[in-house]
This record gives C-alpha cells, structure tokens and sequence, in this order.
C-alpha cells in the first residue's frame, strides 16, 4: 500500500494488544505513528521495540487518556504543531470486563461506555480540524477507523456493557460517515469488528467464563471459539492490523460507514 507512505496517524490503546499491532503493521507500511496509551511506562517500551525491529520507522509514544478533552487536546496540538498534518485516526482503546450483568456495579456499565464511545467521540471531534484540512491538502480523504467488535454487531454472553458500548460505536460511526459526508467534510469513518483475538483483554474475558462455572478452563474457551469459527482458529492481532492499513489507504477510498467484521466466519456460522 505504497499510498500510505508520509501519512501520519494516531493509534489509541497501543501499549499492547491490537492497538500495538495495528502501530507496528502502520510503521512498516511508511506510516509516521503517534502511538498513544494511559500506560506510559509499557507504551515506551513497546515503541522501542517497534523502532529497534524496524530502524526505518517512525513511531513516537505519547500519553493519552481518551476520556479527558484536555488529554486530547494536548495530543492533537502536538501533531499540528510538530508534524503539521494528520491523515489518519485508529480509535482502539477500549475496555472489557466481563461478568452477570446483574451483578456489575452501574459505575462499571457507565465506564465502558466513557472508555468505548465517549473516549473516541472526543478524540474525533479533537482532530476533526486538523484531519481535514490535511485532507484538503492532499486532495483525498482522511480515515477515521473506530475498533469496535462483533459484540457491537451481536449479543455476547456476561458482557452487557461491552455489548451495549460497542454497539452504540458501530452506530456512532455511521451517523458521523452520513453527517460528515453530505456536510462536505473530507474524512471517512468506518468500524473494525474483530473475534476472538488472541490477546491479554481477549483473555481476560474468556477468565469470565470459568469465574463464573460456565467452562472448566481457558483452554476450553479457546477450543469452543475455534469449533464454532469456520476457519478454525482464533484471530490474531495481524488480522486486525491489515484491516486497518487498508482502511487507512486510498484504496478504501470510496468506503465510508461500513462494518469490517475479522472473526473467521464466526458470526456467520
């Protein structure tokens, strides 16, 4: 995807997980990376690896927490003033904790949903300006990508608020591609909807599971998932990280508000 070459992009939740793959596969393609996390201390590390595995990318690391305006604020100025131009927005920080929900606490319910939705909600409204005047520039569109999940697309057992934040994401996302787009705005928004992931969050929530007696062990979790995934396995976090540099290239250039379910056929089965 040579068109990625001398974009810049901002990935959230990139300590770890999806959100660092998403990082590195954008840094392999000429992408210069602002990688962004609450955990400062694991986010550089992660970074160094990044750039030591690839001496010719460009990734930086800088703190963000994604439900505070200022945070936000500081971040964006950052690249208009520092990098001048912002061509693409990887909203990934997200939380799970999955448990009955008649059981969680309503302080639970609500932080998913300001972690999930309101985290990227400001961080779109943040970089609105600075996205699309480099749009204008280039003469294409900016790519907004939102990491939502097939629990934002279907029901999922002991994760009600995940479920109930993810959806109101994959909603999100398409009433701001229909605002955006007939209000003349050069940005693209659409959702990635990853499985079961092989990653620590992905994990965690398969734990729920034996917490709460419904499967003997992780292991057993993993075995159900890749049976009833018709191409037989978990995902990886590459899986999801191509997915994304497509979305963030030109050749997804005519694609606005649309779902990208990566589960291996298991929403289909």
């Amino acid at each position: 995807m040579h068109d990625l070459k001398n974009k810049t992009a901002i990935v959230t939740g990139a300590a770890r997980g999806i959100g660092l793959e998403i990082a590195r596969t954008l840094a392999e393609y000429g992408v210069s990376v602002v990688a962004t996390d609450v955990d400062e201390e694991k986010l550089t590390k992660s970074v160094q690896d990044i750039n030591t595995g690839q001496p010719s990318s460009s990734v930086v690391s800088r703190h963000l927490d994604v439900t505070c305006e200022e945070s936000w604020q500081k971040l964006i100025g950052f690249v208009d003033q520092e990098i001048g131009d912002l061509n693409i927005l990887v909203n990934n920080a997200g939380i799970m904790k999955s448990q009955p929900f008649m059981s969680m606490s309503i302080e639970d319910f609500r932080n998913a949903y300001t972690i999930n939705v309101e985290g990227a909600a400001i961080g779109i409204r943040t970089a609105f300006e600075v996205m699309n005047r480099s749009a204008e520039k280039s003469n294409g569109y900016g790519s907004i990508v939102n990491i939502s999940s097939i629990y934002g697309v279907v029901g999922g057992n002991l994760n009600a608020a995940y479920c109930a934040s993810k959806g109101a994401l994959t909603l999100l996302t398409k009433a701001l591609a229909v605002e955006f787009g007939h209000g003349g705005a050069k940005l693209r928004v659409n959702s990635v909807h990853p499985g079961g992931v092989d990653t620590e969050l992905g994990r965690g929530g398969m734990s729920a599971f034996v917490e709460t007696g419904a499967a003997p062990n992780v292991e057993a979790v993993e075995s159900m998932i890749e049976m009833s995934t018709p191409l037989g396995r978990m995902g990886r976090t590459d899986d999801i990280a191509g997915v994304v540099a497509f979305l963030g290239s030109d050749l997804s250039k005519f694609i606005t508000g649309a779902e990208f379910v990566v589960d291996g056929g298991f929403t289909a089965a």
